[in-house]
């Protein structure tokens, strides 16, 4: 027997260079545990969040995952996105 569940990722809009944006948060489905949804925190990027480095969720505009499977066309997609 499967058990299959839908889980739709969290769509939001962001403003880079004065402009709205779609992105959507980063997330994979794991089995036997669920959803894996990965935080960061901005010192590990090089941001200074302040008083605060606290882990924040992770958004990734459409358009990166198209050019990764553009530049990474000999692997299958989602591999590509689960390793990035």
């Amino acid at each position: 027997m499967a058990e299959i569940h839908i889980v739709i990722p969290e769509r939001i809009r962001i403003k880079t260079d004065g402009k709205m944006r779609p992105a959507t948060r980063l997330c994979w489905a794991r089995a036997y545990t669920g959803i894996l949804l990965p935080f960061l925190k901005p010192s590990l990027l090089g941001i200074d969040a302040g008083i605060s480095d606290d882990p924040m969720p992770v958004y990734i505009q459409s358009h990166v995952l198209r050019r990764l499977h553009e530049r990474i066309d000999s692997i299958r997609p989602g591999i590509t996105q689960y390793n990035m």
